[in-house]
């Protein structure tokens, strides 16, 4: 009787063991990349994209060998880089960390060298020469899509399509991993950090204000997301401009009530003036006034609604409740933080920030990955 009931626990052992995720499996995140409707074959940590200073990076393979349209040259004695088609051009030059295109035009997003593999900003990338991406969560990981106009499935029949390739490709990725028993081996792919990081979002009112934030956030190595309106970019001075160059990132805020179609013409307004101000567009974007039917057409065009964890639109109660707030939302993922118009917390700012910092919180800006994670 006695060893049956052993035998018995030793099986309920070994079944709870067989069920356990192995540890590679819950630290790796795994990025697959597909150009157009073809999944590309390499899934491995030297061609992996991740994301640095607020921005996804792919590998320069997504150019080389797919139909993309675009070409690409690399010249190890100029040390730089060059995606081109006919008429346009952008040149990456790794020492100085600079891109200008053919007219010596200058754009923010440096490439980065890792292991001798340059991996190239995709949202500068897209946007220059007229191109679409998607970023997906799949079962996986998450699929970063790179399209053309040539481009035949939809998002979800392509993610269909793939599942049986993605599977094959993830479990002999992982099968390196555990083959090295060694975890250490696994880089992180997220240089943004991942340690429950907080957001804080402010809208932007009064140019004098947002600079003097803007000083004490480059004081603390610390970066923002400022909120600017389609008015505001058809007339944005130095404000947007000094706010995209220091890493911090500009949303749109957008006002959602006239319904999807006219939101949406408002949203690649925006993106217009933002990209004639400073070179860049964003994906990001906070709407206010915003049915269920108006968020689902935003997601689906490709943008990324902001939903705040914490809305202090109606004022902070005070700084040290508003950064023990935040910092207690944080622990559980992260938190993305409104904080109303940028003179509103002007007088509260430092301590603010005074209060995260002494919590061991990482203070950066907000990216598509932190809007969409829990998407």
């Amino acid at each position: 009787m006695k060893s049956k009931r052993f035998l018995c626990l030793l099986l309920v052992l070994l079944m709870v063991f067989s069920l356990t995720p192995s540890e590679t499996r819950a630290e790796t995140t795994v990025y697959f990349t597909a150009v157009n409707d073809q999944l590309l074959p390499d899934l491995s940590d030297e061609t992996m994209p991740f994301w640095s200073g607020g921005r996804l990076y792919v590998p320069s393979t997504v150019i080389t060998g797919t139909d993309l349209g675009l070409f690409y040259s690399r010249s190890r004695d100029k040390s730089t880089a060059v995606v081109y088609r006919q008429g346009s051009a952008l040149t990456f030059n790794f020492a100085a960390g600079t891109v200008a295109d053919q007219n010596d035009r200058q754009y923010s997003g440096p490439a980065i060298v890792r292991s001798d593999v340059v991996f190239l900003p995709l949202d500068l990338l897209t946007q220059f020469f007229s191109l679409d991406y998607s970023y997906t969560r799949v079962t996986y990981g998450y699929l970063v899509r790179v399209k053309s106009d040539t481009v035949v499935l939809s998002d979800a029949k392509f993610i269909d399509a793939a599942a049986m390739s993605m599977e094959q490709r993830y479990n002999e990725y992982m099968k390196t991993h555990s083959d090295s028993n060694d975890p250490g081996n696994t880089p992180d792919q997220n240089t943004d950090g991942d340690r429950d990081p907080v957001c804080l979002a402010l809208r932007v009112t009064d140019e004098e204000s947002a600079n003097v934030l803007l000083d004490t956030l480059a004081s603390d190595n610390a970066t923002a997301t400022f909120l600017f309106s389609e008015e505001q970019l058809s007339s944005p001075g130095d404000l947007l401009r000094r706010v995209v160059i220091s890493g911090n990132a500009a949303a749109l805020r957008i006002d959602a009530s006239g319904g999807s179609a006219r939101t949406l013409s408002a949203i690649e307004r925006a993106n217009s003036a933002l990209w004639a101000a400073c070179n860049e567009k964003t994906r990001l974007v906070a709407l206010y006034g915003a049915s269920d039917k108006t968020l689902r057409a935003v997601r689906a065009a490709g943008y990324c609604p902001i939903d705040f964890d914490l809305d202090y639109s109606g004022g902070l109660p005070t700084a040290a409740q508003a950064a023990s707030s935040i910092a207690r939302q944080a622990r559980s993922g992260g938190c993305i933080a409104y904080l109303g118009a940028d003179t509103a917390v002007q007088a509260d700012w430092n301590t603010l920030l005074s209060r995260l910092r002494s919590s061991s919180r990482l203070i950066t800006a907000l990216n598509e990955l932190a809007v969409t994670k829990d998407a």
